[in-house]
């Protein structure tokens, strides 16, 4: 497929297909360069976890829930623990706040790689539940221990 696109009746293609997003980590790229260069600026969407609207830039990637990627300025998405629904996915409609990281694409209370890092102190995250639990208080373990007496 043609790598670029247009609005209906543009005379040029000034930005990425559906299909293609434009690697927008150069801050100076204008609608000639993509046009003389649609290969270099207007790359494949990635294969799984993520979908590319016609003018996606990297930075506004649609990502599937059950993916997670770093930030915003990278195309790598690494599925998550599938047995959980904690990787929620991002779906563009504003601009991402520079100090979110990966952890836009995370469930409340979750956040870091793959969403596997818990935000409240007094939780832990089990592999076996595929997210973050509650720590045992204290009651709970006077409770057994007295039952084992």
């Amino acid at each position: 497929p043609y790598r670029l696109a247009s609005i209906n009746g543009s005379s040029t293609c000034p930005f990425c297909a559906e299909g293609f997003y434009l690697n927008d980590t150069s801050t100076a790229i204008d609608s000639s360069d993509i046009i003389q260069a649609p290969f270099k600026h207007c790359l494949d969407c990635p294969p799984h976890g993520a979908s590319c609207r016609h003018n996606t830039t990297l930075s506004d990637l649609d990502v599937y829930p059950g993916y997670w990627r770093h930030s915003n300025t990278t195309s790598i998405l690494y599925p998550c623990n599938n047995k959980s629904d904690i990787c929620i996915g991002f779906k563009y409609n504003s601009v991402m706040k520079s100090d979110d990281f990966g952890d836009i694409y995370c469930k409340s209370g979750h956040k870091g790689p793959l969403c596997e890092v818990c935000t409240d102190k007094d939780f832990y995250f089990s592999d076996n539940d595929g997210q973050c639990i509650q720590c045992p208080t204290s009651n709970s373990f006077s409770t057994l221990f007295i039952f084992i007496i």
